[in-house]
């Protein structure tokens, strides 16, 4: 698992910060086929959260 690869120190701080990117384009779906979509950054987001970095979700997109 991540945490038993990206331990803690003795302050409490990770080896790498991880950071991730939020891409809308599940969400051009009917919306009964956006659960992908949601749950990637539900993920995304305590996963980052956990591991000291950011999770930016960009919220429009030009097809």
């Amino acid at each position: 698992t991540v945490d038993r690869i990206n331990r803690t120190d003795n302050q409490g701080n990770r080896l790498v910060r991880i950071n991730a990117v939020g891409f809308p384009v599940q969400f051009i779906r009917a919306p009964h086929l956006q659960a992908t979509g949601i749950r990637f950054a539900t993920l995304m987001r305590e996963l980052t959260y956990r591991n000291g970095g950011t999770f930016v979700g960009l919220n429009d997109f030009r097809p």
